[in-house]
């Protein structure tokens, strides 16, 4: 399905010099944790105006981003590590002076329309893969020799695709989403001097600056402990729709059946639960195996006080449950929704800067950290996905570029703003399959919205 056509490459780096530039921005353990897994990747799906000028739009493009890049100026470093020989460790810091900043990328794919990329009732195709700078081929590592940001214009012969590619050791959702929603605001505005922005990112909280002993690796050479997996080519990706009424439905049969836990079990563990348990059966798995849901959770509201919504960071951990296939179907969703609710509620402000202070734990991949039979939940409907323009309108479609991961969904709001979520799931072939036949699953859901 059409071929994507590299055209021309360049760097973008800070309008203006940034104080701090010169400080040195240390990795503390739960960013170091993410180092061998794949850039944070996002992408927008736009429909491309018949008067579209290509070189006033990167021009523009450029522009703004440098502008964004002063107040986020530890994407535009790289990646360094000091070594210690005497204890056989290292430390892994953001260098603002090295590396030539980000990178952007123009790419062009004219045989491909949008309906080519959200057409409904298909699995997201894998032309997608091209759209995004590497790929699944660059793990967070590689932000020592390459961009620690990479973003792709790809133009298609009625749309353009902004494919975002993020080193997640530095950003999480809230934190791209607040970057990328800042950029967005610059391109939008007609001034060639950085309007002024609501909410300056705060690059670290004063916490963070004091952790220095446990933010090292035990390892002083990248052949010691870094592992890159193969991607599994077997890996279907579709997204479904699930609307307000019926995630209010999902939400109230669940604090119905878990009656302890009435009014307090929330939209996300209601679907996160309901999906877990509609993937277990597409698996078919025996009744004595084990399966586990983990929800990766934002931990800044978990502090005491809780952090601003606006620090700069990766502030991710997980809230996983393990049980029996046999207990997990066997029981109502209310039961599984206060597992996951039960383990989200103890990440408090005890458990919040543990995670920042204890040694580093390098996850390999999602599903080798998550447990048996693994479902993942990543991504928030409360992140405004569809808020960044960049001249273009209002996104038609958000895709997420996945891990092929088995098990790996993604929560997102949808383009009707009505408090409706998207749902990109990824599963092997056999089990996608059976998931399209549950009738269950099915009667809750939709495929992607025929209205993009």
């Amino acid at each position: 399905m059409g071929e994507v056509k590299l055209i021309s490459e360049f760097y973008v780096r800070p309008q203006a010099e940034v104080n701090k530039s010169n400080q040195k921005y240390y990795l503390v353990p739960s960013e170091l944790n993410l180092l061998l897994l794949s850039y944070l990747k996002c992408g927008y799906l736009y429909k491309k105006p018949q008067d579209f000028n290509t070189v006033l739009y990167f021009e523009k493009l450029k522009l703004s981003l440098s502008m964004a890049l002063v107040h986020f100026y530890p994407l535009g470093g790289q990646l360094v590590t000091e070594t210690y020989e005497h204890d056989h460790s290292s430390r892994i810091f953001v260098d603002f002076s090295k590396g030539r900043g980000v990178k952007v990328i123009h790419a062009i794919a004219p045989d491909l329309r949008l309906d080519d990329i959200i057409s409904p009732n298909n699995d997201i195709p894998m032309v997608v893969r091209s759209f995004f700078s590497f790929n699944d081929q660059l793990i967070n590592y590689d932000g020592h020799i390459q961009p620690l940001a990479l973003f792709q214009v790809t133009e298609l012969k009625d749309g353009v695709f902004l494919g975002i590619s993020i080193n997640h050791c530095l950003v999480d959702g809230t934190s791209a989403v607040h970057f990328l929603s800042t950029w967005s605001k610059f391109f939008m505005s007609s001034s060639s001097l950085p309007p002024s922005i609501s909410h300056v990112p705060i690059i670290r909280p004063s916490f963070l600056n004091n952790i220095q002993t446990n933010n090292k690796l035990p390892y002083i050479k990248p052949s010691e402990f870094v592992i890159r997996t193969t991607p599994n080519n077997g890996i279907r990706e579709r997204i479904f729709h699930f609307s307000n009424n019926t995630i209010a439905m999902l939400k109230c049969k669940a604090n119905s059946q878990a009656s302890h836990y009435q009014h307090k079990i929330s939209s996300l563990q209601a679907i996160s639960a309901f999906i877990w348990r509609s993937i277990s059966r597409a698996r078919n798995l025996h009744s004595n195996n084990l399966t586990s849901c983990t929800m990766i959770t934002d931990l800044r509201p978990r502090f005491t006080p809780p952090l601003s919504r606006h620090c700069f960071g990766c502030f991710l951990n997980e809230a996983a449950v393990t049980v029996n296939i046999t207990d997990l179907l066997s029981n109502n969703l209310g039961w599984a929704a206060s597992l996951l609710h039960e383990k989200v509620i103890r990440l408090d402000d005890k458990v919040a800067r543990h995670v920042f202070c204890k040694s580093p734990e390098l996850e390999i991949s999602c599903n080798a950290s998550s447990g048996p039979n693994p479902v993942i939940v990543v991504g928030s409907p409360r992140l405004d996905l569809y808020g960044c323009e960049y001249g273009l309108g209002r996104p038609l479609g958000v895709i997420i570029g996945a891990d092929n991961d088995d098990g790996e969904i993604t929560i997102s709001s949808s383009s009707k703003l009505d408090g409706s979520m998207d749902v990109q799931v990824s599963l092997a072939s056999y089990a996608m399959n059976a998931l399209l036949l549950d009738q269950e699953f099915m009667s809750f859901t939709s495929y992607i919205k025929s209205t993009l």
